[in-house]
């Protein structure tokens, strides 16, 4: 049924999507920031996929661009303005569309709520699913285009409502919307709002993943709720999380450079209770880790996404993306199984979508799944993190 959130209920979906974002999805702090400028009674309208009017369509709503970047300036005029933008082409349509519900794209601190923002400010409901169910580089790598969901038509604005409008001949045609999208977003000084999207029922429950923000919220009540935040990862597993907590250690390296609208780099942190050194590269999310052996240099592969790669600050409790990471923090830091739509097509199939962004770090084998994983000599030390 449907039911409504309060702040807090959505601070608690915010925390819970940061953490699923894997590193991605935009910051916590920016989509608080959003949230506290809003009125302390404000609710949210969550309806469940099955709700819906299954002719009616969803309009999504996220941010584009380079994280370090969208941390500098209030987004709230692109969210809005990329929307109406979708809402106009929607109704030139032929036939025409009304857009009836929001959803999220991805989840993250930011971009999970760039839509809440949205249905607030519309009355329009809300629905319990997500598009992706963790947070993604480029529009290729979305479930929604895995799973042959349409992404043409985009609309696409800035803060001054500046407005591009992209309909490509093939609705499925996600290269070429990420191709001319993520040129615009760089002319917009490499943040801009983007919409499109437009899926109804059937997708949302066949190719999607439906009941994400419950989902959300339960993880996130469970980290803001956890003390001492060494255990987070340990309270999240015993409420029926699926992860493999890998450790806790400082962050002695951090490399990262904006180029072409994404944030690129590498994160090393070092486990002292192990001798264990993790790397992590990344576009925007977490894309490949690797282990180190003490005594060792060879960085051996251990896992890649779609699976999830996430870690909290363990001083704060905060989940973390790579644009609020930094040299000496430390940190704890997991692995999670994604959705399992994402593998409606097989595992091959759905690494097809990632290989060429991993490959750019030198990886060039194959897809390494949560439910394959190593077994490592450190899992008896870490069980309990």
């Amino acid at each position: 049924m449907s039911r409504i959130l309060t702040k807090n209920e959505i601070t608690n979906v915010l925390n819970g999507a940061t953490l699923l974002g894997g590193g991605g999805g935009g910051s916590l702090s920016d989509g608080l920031k959003m949230l506290d400028k809003l009125p302390d009674t404000v609710t949210l309208n969550l309806i469940e996929p099955k709700e819906m009017d299954p002719d009616k369509y969803i309009g999504i709503t996220a941010g584009m661009g380079a994280p370090s970047m969208i941390d500098k300036i209030d987004f709230t005029p692109y969210a809005v303005n990329s929307f109406n933008a979708l809402k106009k082409l929607a109704s030139e349509m032929d036939p025409p569309r009304t857009i009836t519900y929001c959803m999220a794209l991805e989840c993250g601190g930011f971009n999970t709520f760039v839509p809440m923002l949205n249905a607030i400010s519309l009355n329009l409901p809300y629905v319990d699913a997500d598009g992706s169910g963790r947070a993604v580089p480029t529009l290729p790598t979305l479930l929604l285009n895995v799973n042959g969901c349409d992404t043409s038509p985009l609309g696409m604005a800035n803060g001054n409502n500046d407005t591009v409008y992209i309909m490509t001949q093939d609705s499925k045609n996600a290269a070429l919307c990420e191709d001319l999208g993520r040129n615009v977003c760089v002319a917009f000084g490499s943040v801009s709002g983007i919409a499109g999207w437009m899926v109804r029922q059937d997708e949302v429950l066949g190719k999607l993943v439906p009941y994400a923000v419950t989902q959300l919220e339960t993880i996130g009540s469970i980290i803001r709720n956890t003390y001492p935040y060494w255990d987070i990862f340990s309270a999240l597993k015993a409420k029926g999380v699926e992860l493999k907590a890998l450790g806790r250690g400082k962050i002695i390296l951090k490399k990262i450079e904006e180029k072409g609208g994404f944030d690129l780099g590498t994160t090393e942190i070092f486990d002292p209770s192990t001798g264990y050194t993790w790397t992590i590269n990344f576009q925007n999310e977490n894309l490949i880790m690797y282990y180190t052996q003490p005594g060792h240099q060879e960085k051996i592969p251990y896992m890649t996404a779609p699976d999830i790669i996430c870690m909290y600050d363990l001083n704060t409790g905060t989940p973390l993306t790579n644009a609020d990471t930094e040299e000496g923090m430390e940190v704890a830091f997991a692995v999670m199984p994604v959705a399992k739509q994402w593998w409606n097509g097989g595992v091959d199939y759905a690494y097809s979508f990632w290989k060429q962004y991993i490959q750019m770090f030198g990886y060039t084998g194959p897809c390494l799944t949560y439910s394959n994983l190593k077994e490592l000599d450190i899992e008896e030390a870490v069980a309990d993190a």
